[in-house]
């Protein structure tokens, strides 16, 4: 670091101590040193200082001004990393508010993972209409009946390697292993807060065959309790913030996506990217044809917990019955949701071929 350089540096750590944070901000930006901001802090907290509450102000301040957060770094990561490093920062500080803090920042920081950070350019490929298979409990009615769904942690799931963020997540503590307990527990925490619901896209396409989703053998198998089950098709609205910026209130933000299908080893990384973390998925799953809410809620630990669809701009709009679901719990669903606009198939076999699937209208009366 050059002379200049350091002398501005240290003169903006002077001025954070001072509380003139404006003033700070401004001779960042002017000076070019966005990318400093990691060493300003730590030039900063070198001094010993009673009160903290200058640097806190100097933090939220600069946490608000979207363009400093934004820069690219020499590797190639963006946005809100910088939120990660000032966490870093301050859970290394011995002083209970900072930590506390260093907190804060981290959940700005898994936030700021999933945020969009522009309206979804690739709406097209995103599915209008959204396909969920499920055996029939208790659960499933109370989802129906209440219009909620819910969202997992992706360590339940039956696939180890589905979402990869678990490995990132395991591998931490020897990747951060200089960085402190602390930094490390809250770093794990905030990620293993995020959670995820799995839908079938519209329309499957594989080399083999082009399906409505509703007509896939291996789906109603798998998930659907071997045709005992239902398909639940939701509608998505064209104002949902899953497809902006996807802040669903001021704790939750969540975004929906188009699985990404590959058969490439993934190298691990010390900067986490949203697609490599959740999105990624091995060819044998690309039958499923998947499109994915991930969906973060800072003071949510469950888990599995609900989430009313109207906050989502999620509608349930039709329901069809596997091969072998029991009549009476037709009846039942139907009776369930009754006067709200949703349409009922059963799934029969096809008249023409005995393995090929077709679904009918049922009857507007029960």
């Amino acid at each position: 670091m050059n002379k200049t350089k350091e002398k501005c540096i240290s003169a903006i750590a002077t001025l954070i101590g001072e509380g003139k944070v404006t003033e700070a901000i401004t001779s960042i930006r002017n000076e070019k040193l966005v990318s400093d901001a990691k060493n300003i802090l730590q030039r900063t907290l070198m001094y010993p200082k009673k009160d903290v509450s200058n640097v806190i102000s100097f933090i939220e301040a600069y946490i608000k001004e979207e363009d400093l957060l934004s820069y690219k770094r020499p590797d190639g990561d963006d946005c809100k990393s910088v939120a990660f490093d000032f966490s870093q920062i301050l859970s290394e500080q011995n002083n209970a508010k900072l930590r506390e803090y260093s907190t804060l920042l981290m959940q700005e920081f898994v936030r700021g993972l999933i945020e969009r950070k522009e309206k979804c350019e690739d709406r097209k490929s995103i599915s209008n209409n959204l396909y969920y298979f499920k055996k029939v409990s208790p659960y499933i009615l109370s989802d129906l009946s209440e219009e909620k769904i819910v969202v997992s942690s992706p360590e339940s799931f039956n696939d180890p390697f589905d979402c990869l963020i678990l490995s990132d997540i395991r591998w931490a503590p020897e990747q951060y292993k200089n960085t402190g307990k602390f930094f490390v527990d809250t770093y794990i925490k905030e990620l293993t807060k995020v959670r995820i619901r799995c839908f079938v896209g519209d329309i499957s396409k594989t080399k083999k065959s082009v399906k409505e989703p509703y007509l896939n053998t291996l789906m109603w198998g798998h998930y659907a309790e071997s045709h005992q089950g239902i398909c639940i098709r939701y509608s998505l609205s064209e104002d949902s913030p899953l497809l902006k910026d996807g802040r669903i209130d001021e704790n939750a933000i969540g975004r929906i996506d188009k699985i990404i299908y590959q058969s490439d080893f993934v190298e691990r990384r010390e900067r986490l990217e949203y697609e490599r973390c959740f999105l990624y998925k091995d060819n044998d799953w690309e039958y499923e044809n998947e499109v994915r809410l991930v969906y973060y809620d800072k003071t949510n630990n469950a888990v599995h917990y609900s989430i009313p669809l109207t906050s989502i701009g999620l509608k349930i709009t039709g329901v069809y019955f596997g091969l072998n679901c029991d009549k009476n719990i037709k009846s039942l669903i139907r009776n369930i949701m009754e006067g709200r606009g949703v349409d009922f198939y059963e799934i029969t076999c096809d008249d023409r071929f005995t393995n090929v699937l077709k679904a009918q209208k049922c009857e507007d009366k029960l």
